[in-house]
């Protein structure tokens, strides 16, 4: 977790959702404590904004799958564009859970949209809004997006 990959536009997007939480794993305790007082700031409630703090890898997946939405909200850079391929997704589709991520050429050579993931334009944060407030509204999806993640993560994608 880090403010370089969108963590802070996932704050300003959530803080104002009503009866929405914000739980983040990792990352350090000074920059949690910022977001924390940034989510204040915006309108959060502070116990909706839950940090875990840095936990061992074997208790990742424990998080993952407490968590309704996950979220890949990385910046258009050409890194993050072009040659990132975060663990954190493949951790979120192993564990069955729905996926919204930034627009990036790189998110899109594992995700399809619809299918296994929404998308949303990197750092728009009223899209950001846009697409956490229908997957909380259609139950539906949210178990479509993350069944067909589980099986793609499971059936393509190997640790090997």
């Amino acid at each position: 977790m880090g403010m370089d990959k969108g963590v802070g536009r996932l704050v300003e997007a959530l803080a104002s959702c009503d009866r929405v939480a914000l739980a983040l794993v990792g990352g350090p305790d000074e920059m949690a404590a910022a977001l924390r007082d940034r989510w204040v700031a915006l309108g959060g409630r502070e116990k909706d904004f839950l940090y875990a703090g840095q936990v061992a890898p074997e208790r990742v997946a424990v998080y993952i799958r407490a968590f309704d939405i996950c979220a890949l909200p990385l910046p258009w850079t050409e890194h993050f564009a072009h040659y990132a391929s975060p663990m954190k997704l493949f951790e979120y589709m192993a564990a069955g859970r729905p996926i919204i991520a930034s627009d990036l050429p790189s998110a899109r050579e594992v995700l399809t949209e619809g299918e296994t993931a929404l998308f949303f334009p990197p750092d728009d944060v009223g899209a950001i809004r846009a697409v956490v407030e229908r997957l909380r509204s259609d139950p539906a999806l949210r178990g479509e997006l993350a069944a067909h993640g589980r099986a793609l993560a499971l059936n393509k994608y190997t640790w090997e």
